[in-house]
């Protein structure tokens, strides 16, 4: 099973060379994940039968500059035939690739053109594709693809409902702001304000008398 996974990280630049003739950069996160899982059968579970079922490497952490790294308690000797195993592991399982995807090259090219088409692919459809049962993957295509429009016309629903109800809240505190505001023009004045007209009508009449 773990030699399945390390298998599996190698597809793509497997592929790469298979169909395209060359290497690229886009393969590096899977080639270091597969490294990792070779390394840690070698060093941790023991299932190497040059190295023999021995933990290498200390788990204690050792800060080193920006980074923290793992005591080495083995020596360089040891060392080496790790890394050699490493190697062996990881060039067994792109050999056992590269005769899978040799053998299947026509799946390989089925699925790489359905990808180009659909940009995303479900196991069922992987299925199909696999099993060149056209007519099934077909239907299996038009069903997501109907499911998927569904689902985007219940979003663009959901957000003209939100957006619906936004202006309905925003219309009712601007007609609440403007009733409050009709509500106070429409007050009587207050005591002193009266006061102080009246106190300006004397003194106009008084003006007017003199």
């Amino acid at each position: 099973e773990i030699m399945d996974q390390i298998t599996v990280f190698l597809a793509g630049r497997c592929a790469e060379e298979i169909v395209f003739n060359t290497q690229t950069t886009g393969a590096s996160n899977d080639i270091e994940r597969a490294t990792e899982i070779a390394r840690s059968m070698v060093t941790q579970y023991g299932m190497s039968d040059v190295i023999g079922p021995i933990k290498y490497g200390s788990s204690q952490e050792v800060f080193l500059g920006k980074d923290f790294g793992h005591t080495r308690n083995y020596s360089e000797n040891v060392a080496a035939q790790i890394d050699s195993e490493i190697k062996r592991i990881v060039c067994e399982c792109f050999d056992r690739c590269e005769k899978i995807l040799s053998e299947n090259i026509d799946i390989l090219n089925r699925v790489a053109e359905y990808l180009m088409e659909n940009e995303k692919i479900t196991g069922e459809e992987f299925d199909a594709i696999f099993n060149n049962k056209i007519d099934e993957y077909k239907k299996l295509v038009k069903t997501r693809k109907e499911n998927e429009k569904r689902e985007e016309e219940a979003a663009e629903a959901r957000r003209l409902q939100q957006e619906n109800e936004a202006e309905k809240s925003v219309s009712f505190s601007v007609y609440e702001n403007e009733k409050d505001a009709a509500e106070d023009l429409n007050q009587p004045p207050a005591d002193s304000f009266l006061t102080d007209i009246k106190d300006n009508d004397a003194d106009e009449k008084n003006k007017d008398e003199q």
